[in-house]
C-alpha cells in the first residue's frame, strides 16, 4: 500500500452508512451474496497482480476501497439479519 494512505482515507469524512450498502440493502442483497462479491474482489486483485496491473496505483487504489467498502457492507448485512433473526425468535427486547 501507498505511504499516506491510511492518513487520506482517516482524514476523508465518512457518510453515516456508506453508499454501496444503502444501494445493496435497498437491493435485498443478503449478507452471503456480499460476501461472494467480497470474495471476487478480492480474486480480481490477486488477478491483477498475475497481470501486472499491480503497479497501477489509481486502478488498485479503486480496487482496494471497493474491497474495504465490500467488507463493510458484509459485516452491516450480517449484523443487520442477526438482528432481525433475534427479533423473530424471541420477540421485541422490552426495558
Amino acid at each position: 500500500m501507498r505511504p499516506g494512505w491510511d492518513e487520506r482515507r482517516r482524514a476523508r469524512p465518512r457518510a453515516r452508512w456508506p453508499v454501496f450498502a444503502r444501494h445493496v440493502v435497498r437491493l435485498g442483497v443478503t449478507a452471503t451474496q456480499a460476501r461472494e462479491l467480497l470474495l471476487r474482489l478480492t480474486a480480481e486483485r490477486y488477478d491483477a497482480h498475475d497481470v501486472g496491473l499491480g503497479d497501477n496505483l489509481t486502478f488498485m487504489a479503486d480496487l482496494e476501497a471497493d474491497i474495504v467498502e465490500c467488507r463493510e457492507t458484509v459485516v452491516l448485512l450480517s449484523v443487520l439479519e442477526i438482528a432481525v433473526l433475534r427479533a423473530q425468535f424471541e420477540g421485541p427486547l422490552l426495558g
